[in-house]
């Protein structure tokens, strides 16, 4: 069964984009204004850092730091960072895969102070207390139930900290997954394949 979406792409595209992420359940709301929660891969980087992935992944450590220093340091020039920032995750260094309004979005969210901090507080909850409640959670032995599909860019970060289906397995009891010709931003730079393989999954 379909269900409306309390607004259209064309009106607003932020709305729109919200209301897709939470009608299909894809991550969980957190109390800080504009993070989700993704796990287990935020456990997973941790504790496969090494001197290469630091360098590469530096974000995790940089906006994880005590308030107000990365708040500071990125509000003193919010549209710098953020187009780096996206550039860097994608497989071309390059903004060219999000659509204009999607890019003007990201921009003016960047730009307020509350966006900034609730970026950072989520870094810092993944360097701390989430990796907690992981540790708690796997000493349980609570696992994921339902099947899992992991997909994952080729040329993004996760492809070089080992298999991602294999880092879930230690989650999950049925996973499935595979690489996508990308970045890290899967949608914008291959929405063909990336619907296909989840397509596939849902059928």
């Amino acid at each position: 069964m379909k269900h409306a979406l309390p607004v259209t792409r064309e009106a607003d595209f932020a709305a729109w984009y919200q209301s897709v992420i939470a009608e299909a359940d894809l991550a969980e709301e957190s109390g800080v204004r504009g993070c989700m929660v993704i796990r287990p891969w935020g456990y997973g980087i941790w504790e496969r850092m090494d001197a290469a992935s630091a360098l590469s992944s530096y974000h995790w450590q940089f906006l994880a730091q005590p308030n107000p220093m990365p708040e500071r340091l990125i509000g003193s020039d919010p549209v710098f960072y953020v187009d780096h920032t996206l550039a860097s995750w994608t497989a071309n260094q390059s903004t060219a895969p999000f659509a204009p309004q999607a890019l003007a979005e990201y921009r003016r969210s960047f730009s307020r102070v509350d966006t900034i901090h609730g970026v950072c507080e989520d870094y810092r909850a993944g360097a701390t207390i989430d990796r907690r409640h992981d540790e708690e959670d796997r000493a349980a032995g609570r696992r994921i139930a339902c099947p899992v599909l992991a997909l994952w860019g080729a040329k993004g970060t996760p492809a070089k900290h080992g298999d991602p289906v294999e880092i879930w397995k230690g989650y999950a009891d049925e996973v499935t997954g595979e690489a996508i010709e990308s970045g890290h931003f899967l949608v914008e730079e291959a929405p063909e394949e990336t619907l296909a393989a989840m397509l596939a999954f849902f059928r």
